[in-house]
């Protein structure tokens, strides 16, 4: 059985692990998501980790990593990089025999459960648990199998934080965005709000998460 393992604390980007899964369009299989992102020297571990499972399966093979640098497309169409690496956790709805998962498990710094009305912004400061999980189907890879969610630092959800990208022309050094931890170059996805908002009963209970 896949070792279970806990990242350090990070940046939570679009978390959708409360209520309902919510539809993968290119796999049609609902699925619980959580994005993290950390600076390249902050996840040098996780990254060799990954990297290690990825070689241990396929050997030198090339295939896809469930991380990648993070980057937007500013108004000129241009790929601006912001100096962060994001990961991604999924969880499936349903196991490969059709069985039922349910939802991740949500604690707060104190392990007691999290407050389904209270929606994940970005920028909250999070830990995950998770597993990693070799695939061979539609390509090479490994994938990061989504246990828990450890909220540390909560930063609430706000759907138009975001909607607007920085003008430099008028924007201070730090907007007020950056300072609440809230990448402002970010766009939202608005169906993150609905995700999180559509609450189905949780099992909270369903497994040992080791934070």
């Amino acid at each position: 059985m896949p070792q279970s393992l806990v990242t350090p604390k990070g940046e939570s980007v679009f978390a959708c692990v409360l209520g309902l899964p919510r539809l993968n369009k290119y796999s049609n299989e609902n699925e619980w998501t959580m994005g993290m992102r950390w600076k390249p020297e902050d996840c040098l571990h996780l990254r060799n980790k990954i990297d290690e499972e990825f070689t241990e399966a396929h050997g030198k093979k090339k295939g896809r990593l469930p991380y990648d640098f993070e980057a937007y497309e500013n108004e000129n169409g241009d790929k601006i990089e912001t100096g962060y690496i994001k990961f991604k956790f999924k969880r499936k709805e349903k196991s490969k025999k059709g069985e039922l998962l349910g939802a991740p498990k949500v604690v707060d710094a104190n392990l007691r459960p999290w407050d389904q009305e209270k929606l994940i912004g970005n920028g909250s400061i999070v830990r995950a648990s998770f597993s990693i999980f070799p695939y061979n189907k539609g390509g090479l890879g490994v994938s990061l199998f989504l246990k828990g969610v450890q909220v540390l630092k909560h930063v609430e959800y706000d759907p138009d934080a975001d909607a607007f990208s920085v003008d430099q022309e008028f924007a201070d050094d730090v907007t007020e965005f950056e300072a609440e931890g809230t990448p402002s170059s970010l766009n939202v996805d608005s169906s993150n709000a609905e995700c999180q908002i559509n609450k189905a009963a949780a099992n909270l209970n369903q497994e040992d998460i080791p934070f």
